[in-house]
């Protein structure tokens, strides 16, 4: 059952929304320059470059792969709500305190690396391993989703929703 947020809940995530630039507003992709600290729950969520923290090799992703994390984050909604449209009717952005936020990030040599809101360790694969080259997005989420079930539901996802190029929703 989904938890309905409070009045005060709702307006603060809206403002949350309110704040982001486009296209991540309309996609509904929240944004942090801390993984390590996210004010919500959210389903997924973009780490973007910090001036102040300009030693982490972080890069704004492109628009594309905006709109992939755009076609992830409608596969995470439909695989974890019995009612996914419920959840874009009443909330602001995709939030929900049961969910182990997917944390994303695009790194400076182009790949992609992730964490989820509970690890310990940073975002993997490790900024400074050698021994991992640079990762692509589709391939990072294809990882996240894994083998199973819920994998097979992702790779129908995508087959069904184009990941790149197309308006979202």
């Amino acid at each position: 059952m989904l938890n309905m947020l409070s009045d005060r809940e709702a307006d603060a995530l809206a403002a949350v929304r309110d704040a982001l630039p486009e296209p991540y507003q309309t996609l509904r992709l929240p944004t942090t320059t801390n993984e390590w600290h996210l004010d919500w729950a959210y389903l997924v969520a973009v780490v973007v470059p910090d001036p102040d923290r300009d030693y982490r090799p972080i890069i704004e992703p492109d628009d594309d792969e905006l709109v992939t994390i755009g076609r992830y984050l409608d596969h995470r909604r439909n695989e974890l709500f019995a009612n996914p449209d419920r959840i874009r009717d009443q909330r602001p952005l995709d939030v929900d305190t049961t969910v182990n936020t997917i944390v994303l990030a695009k790194r400076k040599d182009g790949g992609w690396c992730f964490k989820r809101a509970s690890h310990r360790s940073g975002m993997w694969p490790y900024f400074n391993d050698p021994d991992r080259p640079p990762m692509d997005l589709d391939a990072l989420l294809d990882l996240i989703e894994g083998d199973g079930s819920t994998g097979e539901r992702w790779q129908a996802h995508k087959g069904t929703h184009p990941l790149v190029g197309a308006d979202v929703r």
